[in-house]
């Protein structure tokens, strides 16, 4: 007898069926996302061990689960050992792969981006691998084995058939996975000493790293930005001086010497880990007799006024060079490099 029609729909998954139908395990990689997430722009959490706990699964491990789930919703297609490898081997790949193609969109490599590129990719492969595993027959239906698992466990405890020595040698080997995921956990996230450095920049007017002026007009204002990047793991109070730099010449070999600098402007600013600040600055220049202006960046030791020229240069922490040639001819040029 032909199904009807009321039958047909009751026994054809559809997309609602399959979203609200998530079986459990799919339904805990969201509320481990969503974790997460929360434990990321929480203050004071996003400073503990539990940003740690809640992000390294989300990045080694859930992806590549749910992708796995989505291309093997049986349970006779692949093993559990497979599974778990397939997992992390498709996490290690979907992560780096993410950050790739943000490098090449306006929003580059962020958290934000990140953080939302990857929960998309997360909930969509849910979604899939849920309508996949429900339109499987329920005697073949993948289900994360947690019951044997525990039965296991709780066997090789109270097993008497093995010896004590059996049972210390599988809570031994357990405890070494855990101290090696641990280990590897703390290698990643805690900073090295190498780590620790300030990025120190000029933007040209288009807040890009190009579009500098190198062809100028006495007492006409050009705007670049200075950018400055904490990512010393601690908050820093950073001054930056800039200066015009006039050139003369040594006689004896034809040299550029760089003589006194005029300070044009001098300012603070104070920044936490991984803050960055973006200040605007008119680059004007009075007179032909200069060359270039130097920017220089310092931390809190900053020397003081009797340190000059390129004594103070080689004190400061950070050091950039804009070079230029300053005309009088009527006409202004749009020439972008930089010296």
């Amino acid at each position: 007898m032909e199904p009807t029609k009321p039958e047909q729909e009751k026994n054809t998954p559809s997309f609602r069926q399959g979203v609200s139908g998530l079986p459990w395990d799919m339904k805990t990689v969201l509320i481990w996302t969503a974790l997460c997430i929360i434990s990321i722009y929480t203050p004071v959490i996003n400073q503990s061990f539990i940003r740690l706990i809640l992000a390294l699964p989300l990045i080694l491990f859930i992806p590549g689960y749910m992708l796995t789930a989505a291309l093997f919703p049986d349970s006779t297609d692949i093993d559990a050992i497979e599974r778990i490898v397939l997992s992390i081997g498709t996490s290690i790949i979907i992560a780096p792969l993410i950050g790739l193609c943000l490098n090449f969109t306006p929003w580059g490599i962020r958290l934000d981006p990140i953080i939302l590129s990857l929960t998309s990719v997360i909930v969509v492969l849910v979604i899939y691998a849920g309508i996949r595993r429900n339109r499987t027959p329920p005697e073949s239906r993948y289900t994360l084995p947690v019951p044997e698992i525990r039965r296991v466990v709780q066997n090789e405890w109270n097993s008497r058939n093995g010896s004590k020595r059996d049972r210390i040698l599988f809570f031994a080997a357990v405890f070494a996975i855990g101290l090696v995921i641990v280990s590897a956990a703390l290698a990643i996230t805690l900073p090295k000493p190498g780590e620790k450095f300030s990025e120190f920049y000029i933007l040209g007017e288009n807040r890009t790293a190009d579009s500098y002026p190198q062809v100028i007009h006495p007492n006409i204002s050009y705007p670049v930005y200075v950018g400055i990047g904490n990512h010393e793991f601690r908050t820093v109070n950073y001054t930056v001086e800039i200066y015009l730099v006039p050139q003369s010449v040594n006689e004896a070999t034809g040299a550029g010497v760089q003589v006194e600098m005029l300070p044009v402007k001098i300012y603070t600013v104070t920044l936490d880990h991984n803050e960055t600040s973006i200040v605007p600055f008119e680059l004007t220049v009075p007179g032909p007799q200069y060359s270039s202006i130097d920017f220089l960046l310092f931390d809190e030791s900053v020397p003081g006024s009797d340190i000059t020229g390129s004594d103070r240069i080689n004190a400061s922490y950070r050091h950039l060079h804009l070079g230029f040639n300053v005309t009088t001819q009527s006409g202004l040029e749009n020439i972008t490099a930089i010296r």
